[in-house]
């Protein structure tokens, strides 16, 4: 769900987030991934490569997960 979350942030706000303020949900669903440091100055969304693998990894896993049911 979290990773659900911040692709809507990044997909609905053009490509990237560039907010006066971030969101308490998104900030709470960052943190459920262990990407606080992604935010940059509470305004922008940075991910890192680390941070891509860990996310690809997330959906690899759920993917994996649902088609053995």
């Amino acid at each position: 769900m979290s990773v659900y979350e911040l692709r809507n942030s990044i997909v609905h706000s053009y490509g990237g987030m560039i907010v006066e303020e971030a969101s308490p949900k998104l900030v709470e669903h960052l943190s459920k991934l262990g990407l606080t440091r992604v935010l940059i100055g509470g305004r922008r969304i940075r991910l890192d490569p680390a941070a891509l693998d860990m996310i690809i990894n997330i959906v690899d896993s759920l993917l994996a997960e649902l088609t053995a049911y």
